[in-house]
């Protein structure tokens, strides 16, 4: 019982200190709450990447299609159908991605058969 009598003289005693420290901690806290639910950087969002499109296959409702559906996730940039042109693009980084559709591809997707989409990306 004597060492609680004591532990309380002292409490008391270093009251001031205590009250202090605790407003600076409550301060500190209600600072960095106010400071992380003003930003909006913990929010997801899709990040729309630039990339380029090269439809050798023609206008067709399937590619609009494809296109429509990308068109959320990504930001289109023209660029000519040059091979120096898209290796230019991807060097200075207009784009980071290169999309070609080959000729024939709406016809053997629809057919079955199995397609790819050739791809030229930025490296690393």
């Amino acid at each position: 019982m004597q060492v609680f009598r004591t532990y309380f003289k002292l409490l008391k005693s270093q009251l001031v200190s205590i009250i202090m420290y605790a407003i600076v901690f409550l301060t500190i806290t209600i600072a960095i709450s106010i400071a992380i639910i003003g930003s909006d950087e913990g929010d997801f969002r899709i990040k729309e990447a630039p990339i380029a499109v090269v439809n050798r296959d023609g206008e067709n409702a399937f590619i609009e299609g494809l296109f429509e559906y990308l068109d959320q996730y990504v930001q289109y940039v023209d660029i000519e159908d040059k091979e120096e042109a898209r290796k230019d693009a991807l060097f200075f980084r207009k784009v980071l991605y290169i999309m070609i559709i080959p000729e024939g591809f709406t016809e053997d997707f629809l057919a079955g058969k199995e397609v790819a989409i050739q791809k030229e990306t930025v490296p690393d």
